[in-house]
């Protein structure tokens, strides 16, 4: 987890460096104008400016600075403050927006790249949206997977979140790598693998973590054994993924690549102290020499069903933290509700004035008619300017809501359309295997005479 520096940043600066970071070329965001924009967030405990400048880009007219954004957007998520998830979250939307703007022609190649990339961050936000446990970058917390698998029954769909989420994850990188092979200058493409490979690297480790404490919570080993299939063939998965990175060296000069084993991590195995996962092959010998040397871990894994002291103390620290973190969404809450009735009552109050310097110009009037009857037909003329005034407001609201309107209508008959050719492309050829057929027999029947 990044550690966040407590520096001066102003709004420029993070517009200057989004600015920098989404440029135009096909070379690679900059780390140091990545790590600013993440700083900031750090700085500032919030995200909120971060997601307005990066509205405020001119990129949708360009495939090569969208997918740039899209980077930049995903290393925020992962090591940014917690708020940019939550503010991603709110932004999903505008997120979703950028794939409907590529396709533009200004890159051949990043069109499919942009879609599944929004794709992924999309079920990223929707994921840690519904589990608030999880951090950007999925670092390993033994407290987490406890919690998590302390009930079967949201342990078992918390893991199969998880696999889902890695399935997403390795669609993506084999579209990125798809379009490696057929990119000639694909420095930016490939610089997308770094967050991808955390990211993936970061799950697996979950997984392993919250399938263990789930086994040893389970009667048997039928109730798992669906997610451990599963969980098998991403592991062979993430190995050629890693594997293939490997072969990279641009992108080996960028990231550590982690080291699979071959076979998959049996349920009873630990973990050993670099954090990686231990396969079938080690030996009783092994394994006591491991227990010997002190974990790194703030708390070791014990099974989830045991009435231990060591696990109440765990069930005891983990309420004490979830307490706090209900205390803190509470005073979350609290602020937000706060913040919505100060909204209300200003927007109440610039009402009441609006209607005060209402009746104060039409009562002006008034005294003026009766005052100059020489210029009542002038004080007529401005009570009728501040009428037509706010017709016009309202017009322009209405219209303004007409155009919404036609925008979603259109984008329904784009893809009512979109589908009527699909139908009839395939009838096409449903029409013409059928012509086929009938000549086949014609010329048989012809032979045959």
């Amino acid at each position: 987890m990044l550690v966040p520096y407590f520096g001066g940043h102003s709004n420029l600066d993070i517009q200057t460096s989004l600015k920098k970071a989404c440029t135009a070329d096909v070379a690679a965001p900059k780390r140091k104008h990545v790590r600013a924009c993440i700083v900031y967030t750090w700085d500032h405990k919030s995200s909120r400016e971060f997601w307005h400048c990066l509205k405020l880009l001119p990129i949708q007219s360009n495939d090569i600075q969208i997918f740039k954004t899209l980077i930049v957007i995903h290393k925020v998520l992962q090591e940014g403050h917690p708020t940019c998830l939550i503010g991603g979250f709110k932004n999903i939307s505008w997120l979703e927006s950028l794939s409907r703007f590529s396709n533009n022609g200004t890159s051949a190649g990043y069109t499919r790249l942009i879609k599944e990339y929004v794709f992924y961050l999309e079920q990223k936000l929707k994921f840690h949206h519904d589990h608030r446990g999880f951090n950007g970058m999925f670092e390993y917390e033994e407290y987490v997977s406890l919690r998590t698998v302390s009930d079967p029954n949201e342990g078992f769909e918390s893991i199969m979140d998880l696999l889902s989420l890695q399935d997403f994850l390795d669609n993506l990188q084999r579209v990125i790598f798809s379009s490696i092979r057929h990119t000639s200058e694909s420095e930016c493409v490939i610089s997308s693998l770094v967050p991808i490979i955390a990211e993936s690297y970061g799950i697996y480790k979950f997984l392993i973590s919250m399938l263990r404490a789930l086994y040893k919570s389970s009667e048997t080993e039928e109730v798992i054994a669906p997610l451990k299939d599963r969980f098998d063939v991403q592991h062979h998965r993430l190995f050629e993924f890693y594997a293939d990175c490997s072969s990279i060296k641009y992108l080996t000069t960028l990231v550590t690549i982690p080291r699979l084993p071959s076979s998959p991590p049996t349920l009873e195995d630990e973990e050993d102290p670099q954090g990686y996962p231990l396969t079938r092959e080690r030996s009783s010998v092994s394994n006591s020499e491991e227990s010997s040397i002190p974990r790194s871990s703030n708390i070791q894994s014990q099974p989830t069903g045991a009435m231990v002291d060591s696990f109440e103390r765990q069930q005891q620290e983990l309420e004490e933290q979830q307490r706090k973190a209900e205390e803190r969404r509470q005073a979350e809450l609290l602020e937000q509700q706060m913040l919505q009735r100060d909204q209300a009552r200003f927007w109440e109050e610039q009402q009441r004035q609006q209607a005060v310097s209402q009746e104060l110009a039409q009562s002006q009037l008034l005294a003026d008619q009766m005052q100059r009857q020489a210029q009542g037909k002038l004080a007529q003329l401005e009570q009728d300017l501040l009428t037509l005034g706010g017709q016009h407001e309202r017009d322009q609201l209405m219209l303004e809501q007409y155009d919404q309107r036609v925008k979603v209508l259109e984008n329904e008959l784009r893809i009512v359309t979109q589908t009527a050719e699909e139908q009839l492309a395939v009838k096409t050829s449903q029409c013409s295997h059928l012509e086929e057929q009938v000549q086949y027999w014609k010329n048989k029947q012809t032979r045959e005479t």
